[in-house]
Order: structure tokens, then sequence, then C-alpha cells
């Protein structure tokens, strides 16, 4: 890490510490940031969140990862299920765990498989909302492989909801968002029927 970039480290640690020190004050000093297990937390505070918002400023990388596609006359769905991903809440800053379920019909393009969950776990690792994330996945996907459709359906558990406020550990939030072919519902109905032989 270059002396400007340590800076800017040093100040998250310093917020990570104030946060921390304001906590325990809060809580009639119930803990000290001197006890062995505070001692280093705020630099860990520090070093998870620039780990969990990797994704931040790197819009380019996901348009160089769906850049590399090839031709191909393959006019089938093409389904990748079950990719588990990890974002952050926008407005707690806490983490949420997506499972998201992806598919396309190609137009004269094709994406390589496993480049697919690469640029959406890319999109993930921001504080972004759900409903934006799902967007960001058609939005990305359709403007560099020009598919003949698209269909993506996240489904996320949120710590926000889990661990605080409304205290639902057992409860997720589905979005869906569909683009070309997949607006027939037909063809949405073969993805669905798909995913569902898939998990029987």
């Amino acid at each position: 890490m270059d002396n400007n970039n340590l800076e800017k480290f040093k100040l998250m640690e310093t917020g990570a510490a104030a946060l921390l020190s304001g906590l325990a004050e809060l809580t009639n000093n119930s803990f000290s940031l001197s006890d062995p297990n505070f001692k280093e937390t705020p630099h860990r505070i520090a070093k998870a969140y620039l780990e969990m918002c990797s994704g931040l400023g790197r819009e380019n990388e996901v348009k160089d990862i769906l850049n590399k596609h090839f031709p191909s006359t393959y006019k089938g769905m093409v389904i990748i299920d079950n990719i588990e991903v990890f974002s952050m809440c926008p407005h707690h800053f806490l983490p949420v765990k997506y499972k998201v379920d992806f598919g396309y019909i190609p137009d004269g393009n094709v994406l390589g498989l496993s480049k697919i969950p690469r640029f959406i776990d890319l999109l993930a690792k921001r504080p972004v909302l759900q409903e934006d994330f799902v967007t960001d996945i058609i939005k990305y996907f359709t403007e560099a492989i020009k598919p003949e459709g698209c269909i993506v359906i996240v489904d996320g558990q949120h710590g926000c909801m889990q661990c605080r406020g409304v205290m639902q550990p057992n409860s997720s939030a589905i979005t869906s968002e569909v683009f070309g072919s997949f607006t027939n519902i037909v063809t949405r109905t073969e993805f669905l029927e798909l995913i569902k032989l898939r998990r029987n």
C-alpha cells in the first residue's frame, strides 16, 4: 500500500476507533480499546470493510470480464444458478448474503461460463441496494453481450433485518429483473421450471 493509500487507510482505522470508543462510553465504559481483544480491532474493522467493499470503483474490470465473449450459433438457454456472493447494505453497512440465479439466451455471442459468477461477485462487493444490484447485473450484461434475453433472480439475506431492527433471522428479500425474450411468460416459466428441476 503506497503512502497516499496508507494515509486513507489510517483514516478508516481512526473512524473505527471513534465508533468503538463511542460505543464503550454509551455502555458505561463496558470495554476498553486497550483490552487485548479490542486493541487491534480498529485495524481489523478497516481491513474487513475494505475487503467487503472491494468492488467499488472497479466498473471497468466488470466491463473487461464481459468483453471476453465468443461467437456462437447456440440459441438455447444458458443458466448458472446458486451463485453465492456477499455484499453490504448501504443503509447500515452490515453484510448481505445473496443467492443469484442467472439465465440468458444468446444472440450470436456467449460469455465463458466462469465469467458469469465472476462479474456478479464483483458487482456484489459494494454497498448497494438489492434492487439496484439486480438491475446492474442486467444492465452490464446486456450492454456487453447483447443477448436475445436475460433474467436474474436474487435472494438476499440481510444482516440489517436478521440481527437488528425487525429481527427476522429466517426471512429473505427476493428481487428479479427480465430483459428481452424473458418478458414472455412462456420463456420465463421455462427458466423457472429448469431451476426447479435442478433443485429436485
